[in-house]
């Protein structure tokens, strides 16, 4: 198996923390996880990583225009992620969800402004992409290593 390969996951813990602003520059630096957690997550993963990031922040400095945002994510392992980032809607501007009853099928109109998606490129090369609310964040990062998931 090639290093491209291979997937690595990446946990994002959301918990709010100081971040470091050099510029338009957003900074996360990866942590290591206590025994009781690193317990549970090997359990289920046979590599991960974990951040701490202010999601809700990190929506607001992205949102603010659509200029694009640099960003750094390093890793507890070192490994750096340094990319540009802007917001990209992957969805019509008349997007609905709909729910489906036993009664027949309901629509329900759905604020597009409550998740955010995102594209990027690393400065070494690859890509980014993000699908982020204030509670959760998807996405995948990858680059000539492999593919890294974000969940």
């Amino acid at each position: 198996m090639t290093p491209h390969e291979k997937n690595y996951f990446i946990n994002f813990y959301f918990f709010t923390i100081a971040q470091l602003f050099v510029g338009q520059n957003l900074r996360y630096d990866g942590f290591a996880p206590d025994e009781n957690k690193k317990k549970q997550l090997s359990e289920m993963l046979s590599e991960y990583d974990l951040i701490e990031m202010d999601l809700k922040q990190f929506n607001t400095n992205l949102s603010k225009d659509s200029k694009e945002r640099n960003i750094s994510i390093v890793l507890p392992s070192g490994k750096l992620f340094s990319f540009s980032l802007y917001k990209k809607d992957i969805r019509s501007g008349d997007y609905k969800s709909s729910i489906t009853s036993e009664s027949g099928r309901a629509e329900e109109a759905y604020d597009i402004n409550k998740t955010y998606t995102y594209r990027g490129s690393l400065t070494e090369g690859g890509f980014v992409r993000l699908t982020v609310k204030e509670d959760f964040i998807y996405g995948l990062i990858d680059d000539a290593s492999g593919s890294y998931i974000i969940d």
